[in-house]
């Protein structure tokens, strides 16, 4: 006889299939063991039908070995990744300071470390035939037996819930609710855990991986043990034989989760119940969403994320008759790349050549990111209906689940669409330059058009501005003059070209050219340029003879005018009392008059401005509004034309941003 001595389920049941409990006596006068070591010896074996389940029974009550409760185990033991039972067992070992029973070498290294003794099944017989109570041939022969006997172990995962006599058994005890749960899910032909054991490596084929891995979970569901289910390292240790490797077994259980109806998971933990599982119904849900469905879906999504951009946005249009053909920076998006499509538009505005090619930019999805970002919409749309179905009888852990679920995936479904239409195709002289929007930033709320706009913008390919140096070296490099209408109509019409926002890119880069001296503005006479303005503010009409003039004509030009001024007649109407006096004032390029030294409360003044003549007479209105608080002007202009278009943007809009009402 030795000391106390603490047994797990894996001795126990050798020595019972082998006929051999009596050597357990005599070798031991007492053995512990916990609760979960009976239900999974004797509990779950008598449900199930096998007799040394009922042997083992009798002898433990023969013997007064009773189960010992264990309650609560410890933090460090809860920890660790062993089944129940083999936990308990460690735990009354260390409690009675006594050997421990256990087969099962993941326990045993566990117990090891915590300075337990260990021995197992060979151990306990090697210890039987050396204190005589076996002979050699004996000892043989039971090494034989359990190194061929299928049966020796009590493996959840040997037993054939498709056989009707196990089943019906199994049945009366939990219920008869779940006998078409164990064929919808395990052994029918169609069921989840069959499509398992098809789905595995070629390696695997026949072993019925899914199969016996779902019966382990089946059957730990209602094993009686403290905690409901199993953990897929116990199920790993179940399932897992020398011609299947605990990595297939971990493969079989996560493609079970996917596939059976009714098993569940929570934390660590796998069982089954009557209850749909969420992933399951999810999975029918997404497998009925139909293309037109997800289409109109994917649309209703892109609608929502193209808001407020700076470009004009065409969702998925095919017909190149319906974008503009406009100086408006236009981008389409496509359902899917389409060159020919893409070059058509650029082409052609229906039936006749597209003039403004420049200003089109188009979005296409990334073609390997299309199974990812359907799996992911399929999957928003299915819990919506989970969400929306009254017929389902969910639990309300459940609904709380699938409320979390659709709320994640809601706040995720943007990042995938972003992901997916990433791609933005340019046009060149040659066809379309491609660039990669790349992976979305976590958490930046931008709308998808205006990333793409600040991409472009980033790039060169739009301009918000344009430096007067880049003007000059562009166009005035090699040339006296170049039309300002032919610059702006260029930049829009030649693929490749930087494409400017809108015309004040080039209003504004011109009048900030003129001021700086870069460059002078003025019009065609005939064929000879004439500068009317430089180094001073100038309107940029960007129409009709309008040209930008180089610096050295302008230069040129102003040196002549400074030898040959026209004489501006002046009508000088003095205040009441007074007599006009008519004068000839000649301005010269200080600004300064000729005017005599009246002390005079009012002028007012009517003369017509010879062309190029505009900026001499600026230093007059400086000084007169430097004598006078109010300055008032009314200008007449004809023997011309002029669009009412031009007139509101240029001529309102100026006075309007220097602050002046017009009467």
């Amino acid at each position: 006889m030795t000391g106390a001595v603490v047994t797990n389920a894996g001795p126990l049941m050798v020595f019972s299939k082998l006929n051999l409990l009596h050597l357990l006596k005599a070798l031991y006068d007492r053995v512990y063991f916990s609760d979960s070591v009976y239900h999974e010896t004797v509990t779950a074996g008598i449900r199930l039908g096998f007799p040394d389940a009922r042997t083992l029974r009798l002898f433990l009550k023969q013997n007064k070995w009773i189960p010992k409760a264990v309650g609560d185990l410890p933090p460090d033991l809860v920890a660790l990744h062993l089944d129940r039972g083999e936990k308990e067992s460690i735990f009354l070992a260390l409690k009675e300071n006594a050997l421990l029973l256990m087969d099962e070498e993941r326990g045993r290294m566990e117990a090891r470390e915590k300075n337990l003794h260990v021995k197992g099944s060979l151990g306990i017989l090697i210890e039987a035939y050396r204190k005589g109570l076996i002979d050699a041939d004996q000892i043989r022969f039971y090494f034989g037996q359990i190194a061929e006997r299928p049966d020796i172990w009590i493996s959840l995962a040997d037993f054939d819930l498709g056989n009707q006599e196990i089943r019906q058994e199994l049945l009366k005890h939990i219920g008869a609710e779940y006998n078409g749960i164990i064929a919808s899910d395990i052994t029918d032909p169609g069921s989840g855990a069959k499509k398992v054991d098809g789905s595995l490596g070629g390696a695997y084929q026949g072993l019925n991986l899914g199969t016996r891995a779902g019966a382990t979970i089946f059957l730990y569901s209602f094993s009686g043990a403290h905690e409901q289910g199993i953990t897929p390292s116990e199920v790993k240790r179940c399932a897992t034989t020398l011609e299947n490797p605990a990595s297939a077994i971990s493969e079989a259980v996560d493609q079970l989760r996917d596939l059976l109806f009714f098993m569940q998971r929570e934390g660590d933990r796998y069982f089954f119940s009557n209850q749909p599982n969420l992933n399951r119904v999810r999975l029918v849900k997404m497998e009925n969403i139909q293309a037109p469905e997800l289409r109109e879906e994917e649309k209703t999504l892109l609608r929502a994320v193209i808001k407020g951009g700076k470009l004009k946005t065409f969702l998925w249009e095919e017909n190149p008759a319906t974008i503009p053909d406009s100086s408006e920076l236009k981008l389409v998006i496509l359902e899917r790349e389409d060159r020919e499509l893409m070059k058509e538009m650029v082409d052609k505005k229906g039936q006749g050549p597209r003039v403004n090619k420049n200003t089109l930019f188009f979005l296409c999805p990334l073609e390997s990111e299309r199974s990812n970002f359907a799996k992911a919409l399929k999957s928003k749309m299915a819990d919506e209906r989970i969400q929306a179905d009254k017929n389902l009888a969910l639990t309300e852990d459940q609904k709380k689940q699938i409320k979390k679920d659709l709320k994640r995936a809601e706040s995720t479904i943007s990042e995938s669409l972003r992901t997916y239409y990433r791609m933005v195709f340019i046009p060149t002289r040659d066809g379309f330059k491609e660039e990669d929007l790349g992976i979305p930033t976590y958490g930046e709320e931008k709308s998808l058009v205006q990333e793409v706009y600040e991409k472009l913008r980033s790039d060169g390919e739009i301009l918000e501005k344009i430096a007067p140096l880049v003007l000059k070296e562009k166009y005035l490099m090699d040339r006296d003059y170049v039309l300002t209408e032919q610059l702006y109509q260029a930049a829009l019409r030649t693929p490749g070209e930087s494409r400017p926002v809108d015309p004040s890119v080039f209003e504004n880069g011109i009048g900030d050219g003129v001021r700086m001296g870069l460059f002078g503005l003025g019009e065609l006479e005939g064929d000879a340029p004439v500068c009317r303005a430089f180094k001073e503010h100038a309107v940029v009409a960007l129409a009709g003879k309008e040209i930008l003039i180089s610096e050295a004509v302008c230069r040129e030009q102003r040196k002549k005018e400074d030898h040959q001024q026209e004489p501006i007649t002046i009508n000088v109407v003095n205040p009441p009392g007074t007599t006009p006096e008519k004068k000839s004032v000649v301005g010269d390029k200080g600004g300064g008059v000729v005017y005599e030294e009246n002390a005079l409360d009012k002028i007012e003044l009517k003369f017509s401005v010879p062309k190029g003549k505009v900026s001499n007479i600026m230093g007059v209105m400086n000084l007169l509004q430097s004598k006078f608080s109010t300055l008032e002007i009314n200008l007449t202009a004809r023997d011309g034309k002029m669009s009412q278009q031009d007139y509101e943007e240029k001529i309102e809009e100026t006075f309007t941003q220097l602050g002046i009402k017009l009467n």
